[in-house]
């Protein structure tokens, strides 16, 4: 699927239909916003529109993805779960699902970032992630597969770890903590090929185990 540049987010989304999207274009990035742009409709070039998703009063659903709001619940679902890789890492093929989480920074960039690789040609599927320096001293992410142990991802004075896991796998979780407000707090990664799902957390408390 050919992907385009990641959209300028600024403007509030209202109901378009697939039909009036390009579904080349949408992306999803920070764990909140999205974005696509208008099929061009001759003599107007294509429109660029984007939305908070966590903002949505209803559900917003195109192009094989859906958006649903539950109080500090966010649900997406796809019809492929290649469309999630799509979404989150525009420009490229789709073997990654990147979720962000904003952070409230002075430098006004995104704050930290997990990578879960789903690259079909490897043996096995990993997920990482990255923690800003501003951000190391107070961060501290792990993850568990289909509900097992806790693995730490990254703790301060320790660094960042991999988690490999079997392509067997049915779920991703991670859990994020920080001493700054951050949009999600858990993520869980549904991979299963018939019914894809991310579902966004505001607010979770850190396991132990």
């Amino acid at each position: 699927m050919k992907r385009l540049t990641l959209l300028g987010l600024a403007a509030l989304a209202s109901g378009a239909s697939s039909a009036s999207i390009n579904c080349g274009t949408p992306v999803f990035v920070s764990g909140a916003y999205v974005g696509y742009e208008t099929k061009a409709e001759f003599p107007d070039p294509p429109k660029k529109v984007s939305f908070d998703a966590w903002a949505l009063k209803k559900p917003e659903a195109f192009c094989g993805v859906s958006f649903t709001p539950k109080g500090d619940t966010l649900v997406i679902k796809a019809d492929k779960l290649d469309y999630f890789g799509y979404m989150t890492t525009p420009g490229r093929l789709g073997g990654d699902v990147v979720v962000g989480s904003v952070i409230k920074r002075a430098s006004g960039k995104e704050g930290i970032r997990v990578t879960v690789d789903l690259d079909r040609f490897y043996t096995t599927y990993k997920v990482q992630v990255y923690v800003p320096a501003d951000l190391a001293a107070t961060s501290a992410v792990a993850a568990k597969i289909d509900g097992g142990k806790l693995q730490p991802l990254y703790w301060p004075g320790v660094g960042g770890k991999t988690v490999e896991f079997p392509k067997t796998a049915k779920t991703v979780e991670v859990y994020l903590k920080t001493t700054q407000p951050a949009n999600w707090q858990r993520m869980v990664l549904n991979i299963s090929p018939s019914s894809p799902t991310l579902t966004l957390y505001r607010k979770a408390t850190f396991p132990t185990k």
